[in-house]
């Protein structure tokens, strides 16, 4: 139940959670996402994403979802903030900057909903990992060398390789 997960993230950790997607259908009938922010639903079939129609009965919870994206990737901006107050308008493309920008700060955390199972929303959680994850240019690389000294790494094109390994766990 992706609202129920969705809202006790906000209320027990009190942190600001954005919806990035939202599921299109529930439990078993899971058949795809719609992305919350473009306000497109995709059904998915392992390597299979097409477009469809945005369900009626959820378009609402996609607008507010949207609303609520958009006025959280807006507050890092006080300019902007009182732009959009003003009833100013943003572009997807400025809205995911902003977001970017958020999430980076740490004034938004971003929530997906996918199934590993039925291959569903592994598209979109790769789309938003290269769009709002930060860059080693964007955040300082810390590593520990085998004396356990800590020190940074400046990110270089010709410079040895770095990365992060991410892990899921399934338990």
């Amino acid at each position: 139940d992706f609202d129920r997960v969705f809202n006790d993230l906000k209320d027990k950790f009190h942190l600001p959670v954005v919806a990035l997607n939202y599921p299109l259908g529930r439990e078993s009938n899971l058949r795809g996402t719609i992305d919350v922010l473009a306000e497109k639903a995709f059904e998915e079939s392992g390597k299979t994403r097409t477009a469809t129609e945005i369900p009626a009965d959820v378009s609402t919870r996609i607008e507010e979802l949207r609303q609520s994206l958009t006025e959280t990737a807006v507050e890092c901006d006080d300019g902007l903030m009182e732009q959009y107050l003003e009833g100013g308008e943003f572009s997807v493309e400025q809205i995911n900057d902003l977001l970017h920008r958020s999430i980076l700060c740490g004034c938004s955390v971003p929530v997906m909903c996918g199934s590993a199972t039925k291959q569903i929303g592994a598209v979109a959680f790769m789309e938003a990992f290269a769009r709002y994850a930060a860059s080693p240019v964007e955040l300082p690389v810390m590593a520990k060398n085998n004396a356990g000294e800590t020190f940074s790494i400046e990110p270089k094109a010709d410079g040895p390789f770095v990365g992060r390994v991410f892990r899921t766990l399934s338990d």
